[in-house]
């Protein structure tokens, strides 16, 4: 709170100043669009959907390779066979790098951030003979859907090769929502997940204690129900 405070009255300031604000929310403080309390709202909105959501599928995803050591190594050689073919081009590095998106959405069916994707019905419809009355909030239990062998065969495996060729279907895959109302910010947390993962299979061993059991518990998001730990050994003739 003193935080968000902190950073409005600088804002006002700047006004004062004749100095252009940064960004649209600052443009909305200083021309009086905003209030206090809606800019804290926004904030931690920002905060919670934004930071924690990418951190946490980060820690998940190098946990899910340091138990996969043949998957870590299959993204390593892509990762390090994109670098040659780009001239260490990160933009080209980033679309050379089929197997390591596909670890991302893995990662993301196994341990969704979100509990729930939640829609209201625009019109009545028919789901397995159950009527939904229009207006009705219906929910999509993404942690169950994304273990479900009926979809995904070998649900409890880390296979992020399921993801390739005629793999599963676009809607098999809810993390960051669907259509006009997704998250507004995936695509910017895809790519820095990319590029994280990418630096750590470049230069790092990621190693873990397997006969450590790491479940899931809610929070503001679901997160693991005790701390990752994780061994990063620096693989030789890794360059910074």
């Amino acid at each position: 709170d003193r935080c968000i405070q902190s950073v409005y009255r600088d804002l006002r300031l700047r006004r004062r100043s004749a100095q252009e604000p940064l960004g649209i929310l600052g443009n909305l403080i200083v021309r009086d669009k905003m209030g206090l309390d809606d800019i804290r709202a926004s904030v931690t909105e920002m905060m919670a959907g934004g930071v924690d959501t990418t951190s946490m599928t980060l820690q998940w995803a190098m946990l899910e390779l340091a138990r996969a050591p043949g998957v870590q190594e299959q993204l390593r050689a892509e990762v390090l066979e994109a670098k040659r073919e780009a001239g260490g081009d990160r933009e080209r590095m980033v679309r050379n790098t089929p197997l390591l998106r596909a670890a991302i959405k893995e990662t993301l069916r196994l341990h969704p951030v979100a509990v729930t994707l939640q829609r209201f019905t625009a019109h009545e419809i028919v789901l397995q003979d159950y009527r939904i009355p229009p207006r009705t909030l219906v929910q999509v239990g993404l942690f169950s859907m994304g273990r479900d062998p009926a979809v995904f065969p070998q649900a409890e495996q880390f296979r992020p090769q399921r993801w390739l060729g005629a793999g599963p279907k676009p809607f098999q895959g809810l993390a960051f929502g669907f259509g006009p109302r997704q998250c507004l910010g995936r695509r910017i947390a895809e790519l820095e997940m990319q590029l994280f993962l990418m630096h750590i299979l470049e230069n790092f061993k990621i190693e873990t204690m397997r006969s450590v059991e790491i479940g899931t518990k809610f929070e503001l998001i679901l997160v693991p129900d005790r701390p990752i730990e994780l061994t990063l050994r620096p693989l030789e003739g890794a360059g910074p």
